[in-house]
Protein backbone atom coordinates (compact mmCIF):
# COMPACT_ATOMS: atom_id res chain seq x y z
CA UNK A 1 0.00 0.00 0.00
CA UNK A 2 1.31 3.45 -0.88
CA UNK A 3 -0.48 6.23 1.09
CA UNK A 4 1.69 8.91 0.31
CA UNK A 5 1.99 11.23 -2.71
CA UNK A 6 4.60 10.01 -4.44
CA UNK A 7 5.01 7.08 -6.69
CA UNK A 8 7.35 4.67 -4.28
CA UNK A 9 9.77 1.18 -5.88
CA UNK A 10 9.17 -0.79 -3.59
CA UNK A 11 12.32 -3.51 -3.14
CA UNK A 12 10.37 -6.47 -1.16
CA UNK A 13 13.44 -8.65 -0.53
CA UNK A 14 14.55 -6.20 1.87
CA UNK A 15 11.89 -6.36 4.17
CA UNK A 16 10.60 -10.14 3.49
CA UNK A 17 13.22 -12.81 3.80
CA UNK A 18 12.85 -16.37 1.44
CA UNK A 19 10.97 -14.56 -1.08
CA UNK A 20 10.98 -15.60 -4.87
CA UNK A 21 12.58 -13.79 -7.63
CA UNK A 22 9.50 -13.05 -9.21
CA UNK A 23 5.60 -12.40 -8.02
CA UNK A 24 2.41 -12.33 -9.28
CA UNK A 25 -0.29 -9.47 -8.73
CA UNK A 26 -3.17 -11.21 -7.99
CA UNK A 27 -5.21 -7.74 -7.49
CA UNK A 28 -4.01 -4.00 -8.43
CA UNK A 29 -6.70 -0.99 -7.65
CA UNK A 30 -7.22 1.25 -10.06
CA UNK A 31 -4.56 3.47 -9.40
CA UNK A 32 -1.94 1.03 -9.23
CA UNK A 33 -2.16 0.75 -12.99
CA UNK A 34 -0.92 -3.73 -12.54
CA UNK A 35 -3.43 -6.14 -13.84
CA UNK A 36 -3.68 -9.24 -12.81
CA UNK A 37 -1.18 -11.76 -13.82
CA UNK A 38 1.62 -9.01 -13.79
CA UNK A 39 4.90 -9.59 -12.46
CA UNK A 40 6.86 -8.12 -10.60
CA UNK A 41 10.56 -8.62 -9.34
CA UNK A 42 11.85 -8.79 -5.81
CA UNK A 43 15.37 -8.45 -5.89
CA UNK A 44 17.16 -5.05 -5.62
CA UNK A 45 18.63 -5.28 -8.85
CA UNK A 46 15.64 -6.37 -10.95
CA UNK A 47 14.57 -4.75 -14.03
CA UNK A 48 10.70 -5.05 -12.57
CA UNK A 49 10.31 -3.72 -9.20
CA UNK A 50 7.06 -3.04 -7.51
CA UNK A 51 6.27 0.82 -8.15
CA UNK A 52 3.47 1.96 -5.95
CA UNK A 53 1.77 5.01 -7.65
CA UNK A 54 0.38 7.44 -4.57
CA UNK A 55 -2.95 6.12 -3.17
CA UNK A 56 -2.81 2.43 -4.54
CA UNK A 57 -2.50 -0.55 -3.47
CA UNK A 58 -1.51 -3.96 -5.06
CA UNK A 59 -2.06 -7.94 -3.93
CA UNK A 60 0.97 -10.07 -4.59
CA UNK A 61 1.35 -13.78 -4.66
CA UNK A 62 4.21 -16.63 -5.39
CA UNK A 63 2.14 -18.46 -8.48
CA UNK A 64 -0.67 -17.21 -11.25
CA UNK A 65 -3.67 -17.61 -10.34
CA UNK A 66 -5.92 -17.02 -13.71
CA UNK A 67 -8.40 -14.40 -13.14
CA UNK A 68 -12.31 -15.55 -12.45
CA UNK A 69 -14.72 -14.82 -15.48
CA UNK A 70 -18.21 -13.24 -13.48
CA UNK A 71 -20.54 -15.13 -14.82
CA UNK A 72 -23.60 -12.72 -14.18
CA UNK A 73 -25.85 -15.31 -13.58
CA UNK A 74 -23.72 -16.24 -9.94
CA UNK A 75 -24.44 -13.69 -7.30
CA UNK A 76 -21.67 -15.18 -4.86
CA UNK A 77 -19.22 -14.31 -7.32
CA UNK A 78 -20.82 -10.83 -7.26
CA UNK A 79 -20.76 -10.36 -3.75
CA UNK A 80 -17.16 -12.23 -3.66
CA UNK A 81 -15.34 -9.10 -5.94
CA UNK A 82 -17.65 -6.44 -4.44
CA UNK A 83 -16.26 -7.26 -1.08
CA UNK A 84 -12.39 -7.66 -2.09
CA UNK A 85 -12.96 -3.57 -3.65
CA UNK A 86 -14.73 -2.87 -0.52
CA UNK A 87 -11.59 -4.19 1.58
CA UNK A 88 -9.30 -1.85 -0.65
CA UNK A 89 -11.53 1.35 0.07
CA UNK A 90 -11.98 0.11 4.11
CA UNK A 91 -8.21 0.21 4.30
CA UNK A 92 -7.78 3.39 2.57
CA UNK A 93 -10.72 5.62 4.50
CA UNK A 94 -8.95 4.33 7.80
CA UNK A 95 -5.86 5.73 6.69
CA UNK A 96 -7.40 9.45 6.54
CA UNK A 97 -9.35 8.77 9.59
Amino acid sequence: MNFGSETETVILSNGVENLKDELYVYLGSENSAYNPGNIVSTAPSASNPLKLRPQSVVVLTDKLIEPETIDTQNAGTRIGSTLISLLGAVLLLRHFL
